[in-house]
């Protein structure tokens, strides 16, 4: 028969382990009860409570903003580089250019912005899908930033001549002229009006369209399974925003596609790492081998592995259940009805079994 230690070892505390470092206990941790579907860190599959740590949300908050700011200062830089020629495009060869079509495309991206912003306010575990949903679009504008930078492409408009603010040579260019365009980028929040002159240049690839799949990915990801449909309507709203950023020449095809195929993937890659059960099994696997991993097991340390549990709440609202404070649910008379005798036929053995 097999010991009592032998017994618990075994039970689903080994499937459920993490990184060591995540048992300490700092400073300003706060405890957040996170539920569990599928994949479980204690035997009664309710989940288990979870240190959050404010240093990390204030971590994916900066990097945020570093990613913005990077992108904004590149556009200011390259709007003097890039051509004013537009490339051939599959789509502008049988579309002529439409630009009220940009109106619409900007309407879908909001769309999509606010079900990313719904899920922030309404999930029950709002603060853990704050963590990775910052991370992930903060890392996807580093990426875009870093390809302004890298290449210079010009834009898609008929006439960029009349669509593009006029260009300085390299004798007029200071740092005064380069800082009004930052800030006018800080100020509008990255947005511009298509009916004024524009920064031209920031093209490889889309930010509209980024913003659009990370939505529908959060949507279909996060949100309960009797609110499903409403991926349908995000997805329906992400295809029609991002064929108006290629009819309004604001992107080019390759642009749309190429955010499509990074905000998958990097959505991915950071929920199947989640999705890994052990810390030793993270280490080994393949993800856990590339560099992001690195910082992702940081950030999820102290989150259970495996699919938190989708569920809505209004915020700052306590649910209270109505014998929430009755005696049985203290503990007081939980046993008030349980026959004394049967209590002395219970064997040691089977209470060895029990636990």
């Amino acid at each position: 028969m097999l010991s009592r230690d032998t017994k618990l070892s075994n039970n689903s505390y080994d499937k459920a382990e993490l990184s060591p470092s995540s048992y300490k206990k700092k400073p300003f941790d706060i405890e957040l009860n996170i539920g569990l579907r599928k994949k479980s860190m204690n035997k009664n599959g309710n989940g288990e409570k979870v240190l959050l740590q404010p240093k990390k949300i204030i971590f994916v908050i900066l990097l945020q903003v570093i990613a913005s700011f990077l992108n904004w200062i590149a556009l200011a830089y390259i709007h003097d580089l890039s051509g004013r020629m537009a490339l051939p495009d599959i789509i502008f060869s049988f579309i002529p250019e439409i630009k009220w079509a940009l109106k619409v495309g900007d309407f879908m991206v909001t769309i999509c912005l606010s079900s990313i912003i719904f899920l922030f306010i309404f999930h029950k575990h709002r603060i853990v899908l704050m963590q990775r949903i910052i991370f992930i679009v903060s890392c996807l504008y580093i990426m875009r930033a870093l390809s302004l930078i890298c290449t210079q492409l010009p834009s898609g408009y008929y006439d960029n001549y009349s669509s593009c603010q006029s260009q300085i040579s390299p004798e007029e260019r200071n740092f005064k002229t380069f800082i009004h365009r930052v800030m006018g980028q800080v100020v509008t929040i990255g947005f511009q009006d298509n009916d004024k002159k524009m920064l031209c240049g920031d093209m490889l690839f889309s930010g509209h369209s980024l913003i659009m799949m990370t939505g529908v990915l959060a949507v279909s990801y996060y949100l309960p399974k009797k609110y499903k449909f409403m991926k349908y309507i995000i997805g329906f709203c992400a295809i029609v925003g991002m064929f108006s950023m290629i009819i309004s020449r604001v992107h080019y095809t390759i642009d749309v596609l190429f955010a499509y195929w990074l905000t998958t993937g990097l959505f991915t890659l950071y929920h199947s790492y989640c999705e890994i059960e052990t810390y030793r099994e993270r280490k080994n696997s393949v993800i856990g081998r590339l560099w992001i991993a690195k910082i992702i097991g940081w950030l999820e340390e102290n989150t259970p592995s495996g699919i938190i549990s989708n569920e809505l709440e209004i915020p700052f609202i306590r649910k209270y259940n109505k014998t929430s404070h009755s005696k049985n649910s203290l503990g007081v008379d939980k046993y008030s009805n349980i026959d004394p005798d049967t209590v002395n036929k219970v064997s040691p053995s089977s209470v060895v079994e029990e636990v």
